[in-house]
């Protein structure tokens, strides 16, 4: 198998983020062979020997999740102001997995998790234009102006969405599309 670095070999792991490797790496916790650790070293997993904290860490088989969000919880996995995130619903044995993307506190929904950072790279980073589809209630109903606005793309933190396809599926008697 080739090699791969530390940092994204760690995150394979299940154990930590790439993130956290880094710091955990900087600061003498992962060994290679023996060896402290680098950043930007690489390792090959069929052959180096990984610890962290002295234990011996190894790659997990990849895993794709689908996970029911509700709503009032935090599509991240800490949260500093104690909310309910969703790793608080994922099952011990399935941790390591992260969600793919993300929906809102008050959203509801499928959300895709795995342990896979290129899977989840391809997934949801704009450049392979994966399609995403969301149902949204709107009350009242969606103006026509509001609708062009999502079809032409939307500025979001600062970016422009691309181009959304709108289908209004229906209207109940309240006037919510």
């Amino acid at each position: 198998m080739a090699k791969v670095r530390i940092n994204r070999f760690l995150a394979s792991t299940g154990a930590i983020s790439r993130r956290k490797a880094d710091e955990f790496i900087e600061s003498g916790r992962v060994r290679i062979n023996g060896r402290k650790a680098q950043l930007g070293d690489n390792v090959d997993p069929d052959r180096d020997v990984v610890m962290l904290d002295h234990k011996t860490v190894s790659r997990q088989d990849p895993l794709l999740v689908g996970m029911y969000k509700p709503r009032y919880v935090l599509t991240t996995m800490d949260d500093p102001l104690g909310r309910p995130c969703i790793k608080d619903l994922i099952p011990k044995k399935l941790l390591g997995v992260f969600p793919v993307g993300r929906l809102d506190f008050d959203a509801e929904g499928l959300l895709i998790l795995t342990n896979d950072g290129d899977l989840s790279h391809a997934l949801h980073h704009p450049s392979f234009r994966v399609p995403k589809v969301y149902l949204v209630r709107v009350s009242p109903r969606a103006a026509s102006e509001s609708i062009r606005q999502l079809e032409e793309g939307v500025f979001l933190d600062g970016k422009k969405t691309l181009p959304a396809k709108v289908k209004e599926e229906r209207a109940d008697p309240e006037g919510s599309t």
